[in-house]
Order: structure tokens, then C-alpha cells, then sequence
């Protein structure tokens, strides 16, 4: 009996069967047998990163949506990080200038012979303080405003510390 007539007289599915049958025997064998051929190891890894790549897949196309959403936020909160930054800056100078007003109004009032207290002098000096500390940062900042200023109420607060003429 040759290979053509077996094969004619057996049906597909009885040889699909047998041959699964035979695969099946073969591939135990092989298994327990101590040769490092192991198919069903070997199917097992690529069953699993067949539904390993499928998950993500399937995870890319369920999470789109939320992935595009939170690139959105990222790229807004870089926005809103930039416009704190650029208001952390307009009040440092809007401080700086309200302290520079007071410097110069406390010196026209020293100007004028008005007799402050020491804790209005330590209030100034403190403003003294962070204008001089801000204009040090900033050279774009005009400081030539004050010096005079600063200089006479120092000035003046050395004399009235000399003579205790304090308010």
C-alpha cells in the first residue's frame, strides 16, 4: 500500500486526528525526555506573549482617550506653572516697589523733623532689607531711587540712638 492511497483512503478529519493524536504522544515525549527540547514550554511562551501583545493592544485602543486627556493636563499644567511663575514675580516687584514707597515717605517724614518710634524705624529697616535684597537680584530694577533715602534715615536713626530721641 503506498503513501498516495493511504491517504486517499483515510478522510481529513480522521488525519488531522491521528496526527494530532501523534503530535500530542510526541510532544509528552519529548517533554519528559532529558533532552532541552521542551514544545510545550515553548507553546506556552508563545501563547503568552501572544495575549501579552494582544492586551496591549487592546489596552492602547481602551485607553486612547485617557492617555490623550492626560498629555492635555500635562500640557496645561506646564502652562499654569509658567503664568505662577510669571505672578510670583509681578508681586515680588509690586513688594519691592510698595517697600521702596515707604522708604521714601518715612525719609520725607524724617525730612520734615517728625519724631518716629524705634520698632517704625525696625518696621523701615525691614522693608530696607528686602528692597535691597531684590534689587541685588533683579538689575533691570531701578535702585537709584532710594539710596538717598536710605542713607538719611540711617543717618537719622544712628543720631536718635546716640541722643535716645525716639518717639
Amino acid at each position: 500500500m503506498s503513501v498516495s492511497s493511504f491517504l486517499s483512503s483515510i478522510g481529513v478529519k480522521d488525519l488531522l486526528e491521528r496526527c494530532g493524536i501523534a503530535l500530542l504522544i510526541v510532544f509528552t515525549v519529548v517533554q519528559i525526555s532529558p533532552i532541552k527540547v521542551n514544545p510545550w514550554s515553548w507553546l506556552g511562551r508563545l501563547i503568552g506573549r501572544f495575549f501579552n501583545w494582544l492586551g496591549k493592544k487592546i489596552g492602547k485602543a481602551i485607553n486612547g482617550e485617557v492617555i490623550a486627556d492626560l498629555v492635555e493636563i500635562k500640557s496645561k499644567l506646564v502652562e499654569l506653572e509658567e503664568h505662577d511663575r510669571r505672578q510670583d514675580e509681578t508681586r515680588d516687584r509690586d513688594k519691592a516697589l510698595d517697600a521702596r514707597r515707604r522708604i521714601l515717605r518715612f525719609a520725607d517724614e524724617v525730612r520734615r523733623k517728625e519724631k518716629h518710634s524705634k520698632e517704625h524705624f525696625d518696621n523701615v529697616f525691614e522693608d530696607i532689607k528686602y528692597y535691597n535684597a531684590y534689587c541685588e537680584k533683579h538689575d533691570d530694577f531701578a535702585n537709584d531711587r532710594a539710596r538717598i533715602s536710605i542713607r538719611i534715615i540711617e543717618e537719622t536713626y544712628e543720631r536718635c540712638v546716640r541722643e535716645n530721641s525716639f518717639l
